[in-house]
């Protein structure tokens, strides 16, 4: 049976590249509806100052099937907009990706492939075997992405190559399980579900991918550098204390 396929993009003032996005979106819909059956999208817009809600809506109009969008009155963070997506999709596979669409959607390929060897979750990674940069990132960005890179092995998954990269497929049956016991609502999501995931022993599968960087990041480098090795600390311990029922 193929299976059926949500999406969900969390999308904070977004409105300049989320059109061009959801356009891909619609493209690929169009072109690999073979293997994988897409049912809905879902943006999760994070308390907006800009048209991001008004560029979703247009979308719909003119006809992307699937399309939802779902409204935090505030903004709440990446981690918690990923995390309501994942919770309110419905597919038996759940892709969440970035706005930027940094991996292409065409990657999706190698991200089931792993799902349908048995893997529970499938994420894209930037060091694994196989990857491709296609456009690297600026370089205080990459000197940023070591910093964390080294921290977060001495702390958390030290087998994991790449926790960050935001294009990760999961099972719908594992995403049930594992959300609920995540807490973190910013950028520090990724880490921790991948650790709660290890913790609760479900399937990893890191893959190498081609991936681009886009311009205008919204992470900013000072503020998250303060207290890295802290939050990575505090996310170890309350996983540590998780008590696995599986």
């Amino acid at each position: 049976m193929v299976p059926t396929l949500s999406i969900v993009i969390p999308a904070w003032n977004e409105g300049l590249r989320l059109g061009p996005t959801l356009a891909r979106v619609q493209t690929w819909w169009q072109q690999e509806s073979q293997a994988i059956r897409l049912i809905e999208i879902l943006v999760v817009e994070d308390g907006s100052t800009d048209d991001t809600a008004t560029v979703v809506r247009a979308a719909r109009r003119a006809g992307l099937p699937g399309l939802r969008l779902l409204r935090n009155p505030t903004n709440r963070g990446k981690g918690f907009s990923v995390r309501r997506g994942l919770l309110a999709a419905t597919g038996d596979w759940l892709l969440m990706c970035d706005a930027d669409l940094a991996t292409d959607l065409g990657e999706l390929r190698k991200l089931a492939a792993a799902l349908q060897g048995g893997a529970d979750i499938a994420f894209a990674s930037r060091r694994a075997p196989g990857a491709v940069l296609q456009r690297a990132q600026p370089w205080p960005r990459r000197i940023a992405a070591a910093l964390f890179h080294r921290a977060r092995r001495r702390v958390l998954l030290p087998q994991l190559e790449d926790t960050q990269c935001g294009f990760k497929l999961l099972r719908r049956t594992a995403a049930r399980a594992i959300l609920p016991l995540c807490r973190e609502d910013g950028w520090l999501f990724d880490v921790e579900l991948l650790a709660v995931a290890t913790r609760y022993g479900f399937r990893l599968a890191e893959i190498g991918i081609t991936w681009c960087d886009a311009p205008d990041s919204r992470l900013r480098i000072g503020p998250w550098v303060v207290g890295l090795w802290a939050d990575l600390y505090r996310i170890r311990r309350r996983v540590a204390a998780l008590t696995p029922e599986r």
